[in-house]
Parts: structure tokens; sequence; C-alpha cells
């Protein structure tokens, strides 16, 4: 199936499920003990220059996440509790509040971002494992994008948890490229790939160029 652009941006189905405060984070993540650091632009999926992806913004939620040109590279995450639903990542939709973020840490492999209103606290966490002792692991494309949540009044709620990723990450153009998509499954895992229909492999040149050849893939586990 072809998509027209970033506009109709492939939007993920929701890896929901129901958690108890039993079953929540017990303990809040400890302190690093290394002075705060808010960078200009911040890390979220950092691996080359064609896959680069920051947040620009003191708060996740408060505009889109971007490619090192300035473009969108637009991801998405939100959280409903008890029925209600908030925006961790992204500024839209813009009519659903967001979750208030509380900190945000830069360390060399991982970003962590922390939300939290009266009822829970959410932490997360993007980790790319580049490691140089490792060169197969540094050479993979990956970043791991890990939510925990805790409840901090005590009591029992209902949480699910959204995630999305936009064509436009696999365009150069996102207002005349078209894209295509498909679903599949690999062991325990669900994914989706996405990418341009015309794949032109290395056909542009220059600074200001986002990729527009292989595929993006989102993944996530098969839980209930």
């Amino acid at each position: 199936m072809n998509m027209p652009s970033y506009r109709s941006a492939l939007r993920l189905l929701a890896f929901g499920c129901a958690l108890s405060a039993t079953s929540l984070v017990s303990h809040p993540v400890e302190a690093q003990g290394v002075p705060s650091f808010r960078p200009p632009s911040v890390p979220l999926v950092t691996h080359d220059p064609y896959f680069s992806i920051w947040s620009n913004s003191n708060k996740l939620y408060s505009e889109e996440t971007r490619h090192w040109t300035g473009r969108e590279n637009s991801l998405h995450a939100m959280i409903r509790v008890d029925g209600q639903p908030f925006r961790l990542m992204g500024n839209q939709p813009e009519e659903s509040a967001s979750l208030p973020q509380k900190s945000v840490e830069v360390l060399p492999t991982r970003t962590i971002y922390v939300f939290a209103n009266d009822k829970v606290e959410v932490q997360l966490t993007f980790l790319t494992p580049a490691i140089p002792s490792d060169i197969e692991v540094l050479a993979r494309p990956v970043t791991y994008v890990t939510t925990r949540v805790r409840s901090l009044d005590g009591k029992r709620h209902d949480v699910q948890l959204y995630s999305d990723a936009g064509a436009d990450i696999t365009v150069h153009n996102a207002n005349s490229q078209q894209v295509t998509w498909n679903r599949a499954s690999a062991g325990n895992l669900t994914a989706l790939r996405i990418g341009s229909v015309d794949q032109p492999l290395l056909a542009r040149r220059g600074d200001d160029v986002r990729i527009d050849w292989g595929y993006l893939y989102l993944a996530a586990t098969n839980q209930k």
C-alpha cells in the first residue's frame, strides 16, 4: 500500500498492556552522580548522518523530533493512565495533554527522560549501544526505547503505551516522495517496515540530505 507523504505517516498499533501498581517498577531510578547536562539538542536516535534524530526543545513533547538538518523526523509516544491520554514525545495530537516532564539526562549511550503527575512516574530511555569494543554491535543501526512506569500514589492504575514513527524519516522530501509499508513477525517480535517506493540508492549528495533508500523498522515484543 502506498502513502503520499508523511502527512499520512505510519501510525503504529498501540502496544498496550494493563499494569497494576504491584507490577510496576517499585523504586525510582538512582541518581547517576554526575552534573546535570542539557545539550542544545538532545540525541534520541543517533547512528550516522542519515539516521540521526534529535529533540530541539526543552520538553520532549513541545515540538516534533527532527533530523540534524532541521527537517522533521517525527517520533511520537503516548501513555494512557486510567483512560486519560498524555503525550510523552512529539506535539501531536494537539488536543491531548502532556505528562509533565521532570528531567532529562544525557549519558554516553543513553538519553533518559522522566515524566510524572500525581498518579504515575514514567521513565523513557533511548539506548544506542555504540560501544567501540564490540564492532558488530557498534555497526548495528538499532536504538532501543524502553519505558518504565511506577505508581506514585500507591494505587492500582490501568496503563497503556503507544508509539509511532513518521514516514518522513524514510524520505528526503516528504512533500513529493511516496512510501510503502508492511507488517511482519519474527519470533516474539511484531515489526512494521516502511521506506520510499523508488529506493534511489546513493542518488543524492550534499549536506542538506535525508536518506530515502533502505527501510525503517519499528518493532516491539508480543506482550499482553
